[in-house]
């Protein structure tokens, strides 16, 4: 955990210029990498700077409202606020120039070096082994049912989460909102099986406007997925942020899974140097895009792994199949003898990997 100290520095520096307290970023960055030299370069970027409210980046706005709050109050006797201190956060310097690749470039490039060497190897081996889409399916339709008629709590809020970002292939920010966005029960409009989705984020502009809309199909039962957005976004939305803080207990979404009868389903399969991918609420829009076209068809392709491709990409949200679609997809799904959870949907697609959906003519009486 980041201290107090470690930001009062980073804000006295500042205060002498941006050089100076990118400087002082810099000696926080070497002195952490030594003292835990076993944890990495990637735990030194969180201790600095992760948006997180314990990080060192957090903390210099922290420290810095609490002596411009003082100043206010009459309480001339501390250290003075830097002349940023009555700005935005992201109008401070000393946060908005917080970022590895700003102040230490090297450091930067060798931390994507390894994690797409990390990320490669984890592909190699499949990320996650699920032994039986249907029978993960059946697993979550049933709990999703349990969840429905069960008490509101924060662990049952957690689950419908779970369920919901599992059913149609969601990131976390699409089920929680980010910082400029909350989703509603207006972004899933549901017919059918087709969701049009309207609530996509935007992993290069975290705070800006939603995607454009595109289309989803689910992969829980529609009825099953109407109502748990509703609990998520109408009925109890009041618990759906201590919801979020809950998941992000260590060991609670494995908890959850396990009520859910699917933990016993997924493997994390261990990689050439010995280690191996995290089960969290973000790999389950991971393992729904990999199941998918077990569960469903695609018949704009005759090659199955086209198919394949293109309905994961579709599902995603994805402009076309790439590198990115297939880190999603390069979980490894068993075949078995498990039955059918519902007869599957036939979906086509254009040249654009997007759904192409008929109109229903309307009957006349």
């Amino acid at each position: 955990m980041a201290t107090r100290d470690e930001a009062s520095l980073v804000l006295l520096a500042y205060a002498k210029s941006e050089l100076e307290g990118k400087l002082m970023y810099q000696q926080h960055l070497s002195s952490y990498a030594q003292k835990h030299a076993h944890r990495g370069l990637p735990a030194a970027n969180a201790h600095l700077f992760n948006l997180s409210n314990t990080s060192v980046r957090s903390l210099t706005c922290v420290v810095d409202d609490e002596r411009l709050n003082a100043q206010v109050l009459g309480d001339f006797s501390g250290i003075p606020p830097t002349k940023w201190a009555c700005l935005p956060k992201d109008q401070r310097p000393y946060f908005t120039q917080a970022t590895l690749k700003t102040i230490s470039p090297d450091a930067h490039r060798r931390s994507v070096d390894e994690q797409n060497a990390t990320k490669a190897l984890r592909m190699a081996s499949g990320k996650f082994h699920i032994k039986s889409a249907h029978a993960l399916v059946s697993a979550i339709s049933k709990f999703a049912e349990h969840i429905l008629i069960a008490p509101t709590s924060v662990e049952n809020m957690a689950g419908a989460a779970m369920a919901v970002s599992f059913a149609l292939s969601l990131r976390c920010n699409e089920v929680f909102g980010w910082a400029e966005y909350r989703p509603s029960m207006i972004d899933f409009r549901i017919d059918d099986w087709i969701c049009t989705f309207t609530a996509g984020s935007r992993s290069g502009d975290p705070r800006g406007a939603p995607r454009p809309m595109y289309h989803k199909v689910c992969i829980l039962e529609p009825h099953l997925v109407k109502r748990l957005l509703s609990l998520l976004f109408v009925t109890d939305n009041e618990w759906l942020q201590d919801a979020r803080l809950y998941l992000a207990r260590p060991g609670s979404f494995e908890n959850i899974l396990v009520d859910a009868g699917a933990r016993q389903l997924i493997s994390m399969p261990v990689d050439a140097v010995g280690g191996h991918e995290k089960l969290t609420l973000k790999s389950m829009r991971s393992i729904s895009a990999s199941i998918l076209p077990f569960m469903h068809t695609c018949t704009s392709f005759c090659n199955p792994a086209h198919a394949a491709e293109a309905l994961a990409c579709m599902q995603l949200g994805h402009a076309s199949p790439g590198p990115t679609t297939d880190r999603y997809t390069c979980n490894r799904v068993l075949m078995d003898k498990t039955p059918m959870s519902y007869p599957p949907q036939e979906i086509k697609l254009d040249d654009h990997y997007q759904m192409i959906i008929s109109k229903k003519r309307k009957v006349r009486s």
